[in-house]
């Protein structure tokens, strides 16, 4: 057992709303807790009204009917929280029955999300990954961008990222995408701003930056001193955290991140493919053969014999789940602060099946640095 004078003191508290924050030094951070037993039970009892409660007697098709609705609430709290997500996502649910959603604050600091681990560096090029989490002052998930916003979700941390760096030296070139004299860089090997949903529920709550040339001490400073953002349809901040930087090859490990950037031969769409050119009937410009360039542009394997090539119109894609249409019929596809508008607005759905396993993040096409044309590995179920 530990002595007094070794605990560590107590970093967090359970957030008063009434009480002010100090959003220098404080954070938010929302966790899923349980109901207390007796509150469940009441839900549950509500949510299943017997004969007693009606005051009239049911019928067998009305009793069977009570007993098919019974399977969807589990008797017991305990086996309530034990349900996986698949499960209690069937019936609509928003999350797991028996949970509620509590605030703590906490002296800020770098979080670790599943696995994975922050590290701090004197040479800030060791890192080409940095995760930021989403958080709304209420808590609320539902409050989160949807992932249809990804691009301009995407553009508006690119542009406080920016500022943010800019102290009268100019911004650093791996966050601007221009050198010192504003020729722009070439190789797709600065900062991609690559927003996330990590649990599944339809909204963006992480942002995944990388960099494949490494960021520099300046550009992790101005990450760092990103602490909110904002989104349309809200009147209040988006707050930003750090959840941690390093390498993606050690990053990968993370079960949170693996279907983003694990090797895997099979990568889809979790964001629609918008050519970067004017489609052509013939030739190089073909939706395939934008694809392959996109590809050749990245050093990934481009050619008929390395990967093979699906591709299907949005919001037209007849062997997609009819789960998936709704997002990426919605997709917002066009830059609007400050970037050229895409030759066509349009999205494709696009499987590409290589002869071997390609690390990610894979991103093709217009936007592909604001989101855009985001792959993640089909090993995983979690994406749309």
């Amino acid at each position: 057992m530990l002595r007094e004078d070794e605990l560590l003191p107590a970093n967090s508290r359970p957030h008063d709303a009434a009480e002010s924050r100090d959003s220098a030094h404080e954070e938010l951070v929302t966790l899923l807790a349980a109901i207390p037993s007796e509150e469940y039970a009441r839900w549950r009892a509500n949510k299943l009204p017997t004969q007693e409660v009606t005051g009239k007697k049911l019928g067998k098709k009305e009793l069977d009917a009570l007993q098919k609705q019974a399977a969807l609430y589990p008797t017991e709290l305990i086996d309530a929280l034990q349900w996986d997500t698949a499960r209690w996502k069937k019936p609509g649910w928003s999350q797991p029955p028996g949970s509620r959603w509590v605030q703590y604050r906490r002296t800020r600091q770098e979080k670790v999300v599943g696995h994975l681990r922050t590290r701090d560096s004197h040479d800030g090029a060791s890192s080409d990954l940095v995760l930021l989490a989403l958080t709304t002052e209420s808590g609320n998930t539902s409050s989160l961008p949807t992932i249809a916003r990804t691009l301009p979700q995407a553009e508006l941390i690119h542009r406080s990222l920016v500022s943010r760096a800019d102290r009268g030296q100019g911004s650093p070139p791996v966050l601007t995408g221009r050198a010192a004299d504003g020729t722009p860089l070439e190789g797709h090997r600065h900062t991609h701003i690559l927003p996330v949903d990590l649990d599944s529920d339809g909204h963006l709550d992480h942002i995944l930056l990388w960099a494949p040339m490494g960021f520099s001490r300046e550009a992790l400073a101005a990450i760092r001193r990103l602490r909110k953002t904002w989104t349309k349809g809200q009147s209040s901040d988006l707050h930003v955290a750090l959840a941690g930087h390093g390498k993606r090859e050690t990053l990968s490990e993370s079960k949170d991140l693996q279907d983003l950037l694990a090797p895997a031969s099979v990568w889809k769409s979790a964001t629609p493919f918008v050519p970067p050119r004017f489609l052509k009937v013939r030739g190089k410009n073909t939706l395939e053969g934008q694809i392959r360039s996109e590809l050749a542009a990245r050093a990934l394997p481009n050619s008929a014999d390395e990967v093979e090539i699906y591709a299907k119109l949005v919001p037209d894609p007849s062997d997609l789940p009819s789960t998936q249409l709704p997002h990426f019929r919605h997709f917002v596809r066009r830059r609007t602060r400050g970037g050229v508008a895409p030759p066509q607005d349009t999205g494709f759905f696009v499987e590409l099946r290589f002869k071997q396993p390609i690390p990610g993040p894979i991103c093709l096409g217009y936007g592909a640095h604001f989101g855009i044309g985001r792959f993640h590995s089909s090993s995983n179920p979690k994406q749309p």
